[in-house]
């Protein structure tokens, strides 16, 4: 699984100039949408504070 990861992370480097900021647009557009929603810092702290 490693090299397939590898494999896709130089083919998106190779087909796109903006591959960095791309992949961080995708990651955050799929843990937006699949991952649970954790409340921001702040928000946990104040919430501990009386």
């Amino acid at each position: 699984m490693a090299d397939t990861a590898i494999t896709a992370l130089v083919a998106l480097a190779r087909m796109r100039p903006d591959a960095a900021e791309y992949f961080a647009g995708q990651i955050a557009e799929k843990s937006s949408r699949f991952l649970p929603q954790q409340p921001a810092f702040d928000d946990a702290v104040s919430a501990e504070l009386p």
